[in-house]
């Protein structure tokens, strides 16, 4: 599943995005969101283990400085509904 977003950051902050489809603690995946001090377009791909009718998306930030989020959009790979056409990405 890919997620994208437009970021932009202070040199000492780290920032890590999770999606989470499900509440055990292995229902989880994290990555680095590599973000620089002018506003980028960063593509980040998570797989999800599990379907969910309540999944999410967690942002945090450490370190110090700030960061800031213009939009983020989750999509999947591949969709196919029995109505609807299919997407690739």
């Amino acid at each position: 599943m890919p997620a994208g977003s437009s970021w932009t950051a202070d040199p000492g902050a780290s920032i890590k995005a999770t999606l989470i489809w499900g509440k055990g603690p292995g229902d989880r995946q994290t990555v680095d969101v590599p973000a620089q001090k002018d506003w980028s377009k960063t593509p980040i791909a998570f797989t999800a283990q599990a379907d969910t009718a309540d999944g999410r998306i967690e942002i945090v930030g450490t370190g110090s400085g700030s960061f800031r989020i213009g939009a983020v959009s989750l999509m999947p790979t591949t969709t196919s509904t029995a109505s609807g056409p299919t997407r690739s990405g």
